[in-house]
């Protein structure tokens, strides 16, 4: 099983795929918009080039249906980590050889102050009419090469490193077999949401939120950005039963105030790593769900389960 078969294997299922703050779409739709995407980037694609489409978007639909189009198109997402600014955000993108960059106007502050060398015309902006019109123009059928699972797919660049990191390169099987592992020890189905609050270019979000969805044939849920306020509001709206986190991310919820329905919630389980044995303690307590926290490496060689006999 590899990344694109995760795609395909949804694009005649008419159940929900993904929720944003804007309502649900379905699997169906949204490998459609996939195929579309795919189209487009194989209409502008320089074959002498490696195959890298740099995607700085919020999380929407749009980032979604770039990562299936990069899955069936055997090409590769790199995850533009917006923290960046200036000329490191400008280094990321050009040292990973990103032949278009697509983006919206969220970002057009960012990016003017970040001297890439991408040009203008190969940057696409989702927000704007000309984007829709290319994506009609491109649209037609066509017969795609099937993807093997040591397909490059994502290169993902993490925050937490000192000085500027290496990308971590994950392959398309890797992709769905740790989505396959994640759906295996949790609670992800059809119709029961995985909601994904980090970026999508992060590990908690592709790996444990949208590799394990498309895996277990459950909706992503998530918001354009985090929201700490808006996290249990939308897991009460999308039906999530499982939250995924990481670092700080439980202590920001908590940080809101407790309110009598705070148990009066759909969430099973919390799974992530990097919270404090207070937060994983207090969260399970005051929203009435498991929290199961435990350390895995970007890179995927290292896994530490928390175990009751470990020191706290």
């Amino acid at each position: 099983m590899n990344a694109a078969e995760l795609f395909w294997r949804h694009a005649g299922n008419d159940d929900t795929g993904a929720w944003f703050e804007d309502g649900p779409i379905t699997y169906r739709a949204l490998v459609e918009q996939a195929r579309q995407r795919a189209a487009l980037w194989e209409a502008l694609r320089d074959p002498d080039r490696p195959p890298h489409i740099g995607v700085l978007l919020d999380n929407t639909t749009e980032y979604l249906a770039w990562l299936g189009a990069a899955a069936i198109s055997r090409s590769v997402v790199v995850g533009i980590n917006a923290t960046y600014r200036g000329a490191e955000l400008a280094r990321l993108v050009d040292h990973c050889d990103c032949q278009v960059l697509v983006t919206s106007e969220t970002y057009g502050g960012l990016l003017a102050d970040a001297p890439h060398g991408v040009p203008d015309d190969r940057v696409l902006r989702v927000h704007t009419d000309a984007y829709a019109a290319a994506v009609a123009a491109a649209d037609g059928e066509r017969d795609w090469v099937p993807a093997t699972d040591d397909d490059l797919y994502l290169l993902i660049f993490t925050s937490g490193s000192t000085g500027f990191p290496k990308a971590v390169r994950c392959t398309q099987g890797r992709f769905a077999r740790t989505g396959m592992h994640v759906a295996s020890i949790t609670p992800a189905a059809p119709g029961r949401t995985v909601y994904a609050p980090l970026p999508f270019f992060h590990t908690s979000a592709l790996f444990t939120g949208i590799a394990c969805a498309l895996q277990a044939g459950a909706p992503i849920g998530s918001r354009a950005r985090f929201s700490a306020s808006q996290t249990m509001p939308d897991i009460r709206r999308m039906g999530a039963v499982m939250l995924t986190y990481t670092g700080k991310v439980l202590n920001y919820i908590l940080a809101q105030p407790p309110a009598p329905d705070d148990t009066d919630n759909p969430l099973e389980l919390a799974i992530g790593n990097e919270a404090s044995e207070s937060d994983i303690r207090e969260f399970a307590a005051r929203f009435g769900c498991q929290v199961r926290d435990s350390y895995g490496s970007s890179e995927g060689v290292i896994i530490i389960r928390r175990d009751p006999s470990m020191p706290r």
